[in-house]
């Protein structure tokens, strides 16, 4: 057998160990995928039974303001227990570099069985933003933010730093699970939640106290909910409710921030009312720089218009390849939300060409 040997040509026997270790623990586990494989009914109903749990199905989904789009879909809880249910899958996270100003981050998923494999990486810089630094903090920089208010760049603590890389891996993880399991699963799961609440018997009226209470405890009151729905909490919906919902959950999960959806100060906002619509559309224009007349146009809306004008297959595999080549290994000019729904653009757009085919 090779031996493993350090960068000055000895042998390190930790190395060693780990290496043995690591590989032990992966044929085990493929040993067991082909011992005992998952029966896709079962899979499937031990998905759909979980999805009939309310406490669970107020968790399903998320919904993001993202530059002048609602994204929504399946949220990091959701895709957690789709590869619980479905068995035999591997979740590998690891920080393959880190230096004093960033840490990066690797995250593999693996079907077992079919020995399908989705990997990404993100690095997650070592900062954090703030409206007013403290007098002890190491300030990098500033910039204005999508709510036109000046935040500072700071040193992030251990507590934010683990706070940014968990939410980071999570959304990492999702992506590539959503990709692993049948979308018409997935799509039935998300599908039952809903069934599930609303046939919960509980009134309108109990879910918006629960929707409130659920709001204040991380410091969203009931006129701040007013101002995203643009009506009074005792006038929302059923729909206004799957809403709120997917706002909770995606600013619980780290998907999205406070600041996303809610204002900071209720005197630096207009005292008009928007909808979240148009406060999406406000973050599109914020986020549009203009040097001339015409604005620029960023990288993300580029390739996303790029993929909705493609008219068949073979232009939008061009566009993935100048997609892949301005955004190598996740170090381009694109967020990892970017990628993600980016991602899901192609995906979609392949489908309605291959169905017209």
């Amino acid at each position: 057998m090779m031996s493993l040997t350090s960068p000055l040509g000895s042998r390190d026997p930790a190395i060693v160990a780990a290496a043995e270790r690591e590989k032990a623990v992966v044929i085990a586990r493929y040993l067991m995928a082909v011992e005992r494989p998952r029966d896709y009914s079962a899979s499937r109903k031990k998905i759909l039974e979980t999805c009939k749990r309310k406490e669970f199905a107020h968790l399903a989904e998320y919904s993001i303001p993202f530059k002048g789009t609602l994204v929504k879909g399946a949220s990091i809880r959701m895709a957690e227990v789709l590869a619980q249910s479905w068995g035999n899958i591997d979740v590998n996270p690891s920080v393959v570099f880190e230096d004093e100003k960033t840490r990066r981050i690797r995250v593999s998923v693996t079907d077992l069985e079919c020995n399908t494999s989705y990997s990404d990486e993100i690095t997650v810089n070592k900062t954090v933003e703030r409206l007013q630094p403290k007098s002890t903090d190491v300030v990098y920089g500033q910039r204005e933010n999508s709510e036109g208010k000046i935040v500072y760049i700071i040193s992030a603590s251990e507590g934010d730093l683990a706070k940014k890389e968990n939410a980071a891996k999570s959304k990492l993880i999702r992506n590539a699970i959503l990709r692993l399991i049948p979308e018409d699963i997935v799509k039935e799961a998300i599908r039952t939640c809903q069934e599930t609440l609303n046939s919960s018997g509980e009134s309108l009226i109990d879910r918006r106290k629960r929707m409130v209470d659920s709001f204040e405890k991380i410091g969203i009151d009931s006129s701040k909910l007013n101002q995203v729905t643009g009506k009074p909490v005792n006038d929302l919906i059923e729909t206004d409710m799957d809403f709120l919902r997917s706002v909770y959950n995606a600013i619980k999960d780290g998907q999205s921030v406070i600041e996303d959806y809610f204002p900071i100060d209720a005197e630096s906002e207009p005292t008009t009312k928007k909808s979240m619509s148009e406060r999406a559309n406000d973050i599109v224009n914020k986020n549009k720089k203009t040097g001339n007349d015409e604005p620029e146009e960023s990288l993300f809306e580029t390739i996303k218009r790029k993929i909705e004008d493609a008219k068949s297959l073979e232009k939008l595999n061009i566009v993935k390849k100048l997609y892949d080549s301005l955004t190598p290994n996740g170090t381009g000019e694109l967020i990892a939300d970017e990628e993600s729904i980016l991602n899901e653009l192609f995906e979609n757009r392949m489908k309605e060409l291959k169905g017209t085919k």
